[in-house]
Parts: structure tokens; C-alpha cells; sequence
């Protein structure tokens, strides 16, 4: 048995294992499990490094109007939660993105404190000392597994569909005149779609588009 006829049972035996529904509630489940998964996998690291809502320790040197006015170093940091809520937004998106001991030399900004007085604000090599809470959970061991399942579910289901694309389309239209249904001498196409078909598979009209007009070879 050749490779192609392999192939070709393998697709009709799964076909015939699955069924249009169970295979429709499959890959809905399938969809959601994903999403989930990929909800999960925010957490901090070196591709996400610092999120919104994290809580870190950082460093820096804080200059008002261009005067010195604090000051905080690794071994007694500042520490404070990613969120606009608690301190500036733009020193806030700053800091998403950052890796533990990453460093900014210089983020600036400027508050408007009212009735026409604003004060510039600096931070001088700010440094991420350390994550001290990561608000985006990592999967669990068991969520790590599901992932891996499903990443071998969809392997096997692009296997499919390769092979699913190579004996319906790129086959019967590109690389063989045989007949689509069993496999015999093609004696015509079909006129709509292209597909070939033998003189006695004609007869039940075209199992791909339902045209009934041929066109011989």
C-alpha cells in the first residue's frame, strides 16, 4: 500500500469515527479550553515581563524642577503596584514591559498643579528590584498538561485537514485525472468546479458543487 492510500484510509476512518456534531461541540470546547489557556499564560517572565497590577520593588532617583528630591536603592527599594490608581499613568506605562533588573535612565513627566503652577517631575535610572506579586496567575500543572493535549488535538487536526486539502483539492484538480468518487479513469470534469469524474460516478451529478454539466477529456 502506497503512502497516498494510507493516507487516504486514514482520512476516510476518521471521517467515519467523527460525525459533523460531535465534531462541530469539539472544537467549541476546544476554542474555549484555548482562550482559557491563553488567559493563563500572562504571567510574568521574560517575554510579558511587568504587568498591570503587578506589585515590585523598584529604584530610582527623583528629581522635581530639576532639584534632587528622593531617592530609593536595591537594598531599601520602593515598592508599589502598576496601576494608575496609585501612582502617574505615564510613569505607570513606563514600567509595563519591564524585566527585574531592567533600567530607564531617565522618565519624565509633568503634573499640573492648578491655578497656572506645574512642577516636572523625573526619574533617574529606575530599576526593577524585584516582582514581589505577579497579579496574572501561571497555569497550574494540570492547565500546563491540558495545553500540551491540546496542541497534540490540533496537530492531529491539521494533519487532517492537510490531508483533507491534498485528496479533494489540490489531487483531483492539479495532479491526477482520476475520478474524485472511486478512484477509475476520469472521462470529463465537471464544468462548474472542475473536479473529474468517470463515466458512471457523471450520473449522480457533482458530490462537490451538485452541477450536473461535464465537460469530457
Amino acid at each position: 500500500m502506497s503512502i497516498s492510500e494510507i493516507l487516504l484510509s486514514f482520512y476516510k476512518s476518521y471521517l467515519i469515527m467523527v460525525s459533523r456534531k460531535q465534531l462541530a461541540g469539539f472544537f467549541v470546547v476546544l476554542v474555549a479550553l484555548l482562550i482559557q489557556g491563553t488567559a493563563l499564560s500572562g504571567a510574568y517572565d521574560d517575554v510579558h515581563g511587568v504587568e498591570l497590577n503587578d506589585i515590585i520593588d523598584i529604584s530610582f532617583e527623583r528629581y522635581i524642577n530639576g532639584y534632587p528630591d528622593s531617592g530609593y536603592n536595591e537594598t531599601a527599594p520602593f515598592q508599589l503596584t502598576v496601576n494608575s490608581a496609585y501612582i502617574n499613568e505615564i510613569f505607570v506605562n513606563e514600567l509595563i514591559g519591564m524585566k527585574v533588573g531592567e533600567v530607564k535612565p531617565s522618565i519624565e513627566w509633568t503634573v499640573d498643579e492648578g491655578g497656572g503652577v506645574s512642577n516636572e517631575y523625573e526619574y533617574v535610572n529606575t530599576k526593577i528590584v524585584r516582582l514581589v506579586y505577579d497579579a496574572t496567575p501561571s497555569p497550574s500543572p494540570i492547565g500546563q498538561t491540558l495545553l500540551t493535549i491540546l496542541g497534540i488535538i490540533l496537530g492531529i487536526g491539521l494533519v487532517v485537514a492537510a490531508i483533507f486539502l491534498y485528496f479533494r483539492v489540490i489531487q483531483p484538480r492539479f495532479l491526477s485525472k482520476k475520478c474524485l468518487v472511486c478512484g477509475n479513469q476520469a472521462s470529463s470534469k465537471c464544468s462548474n468546479c472542475g473536479l473529474f469524474f468517470c463515466s458512471e460516478c457523471t450520473v449522480k451529478g457533482c458530490p462537490d458543487c451538485g452541477s450536473r454539466k461535464y465537460i469530457r477529456l
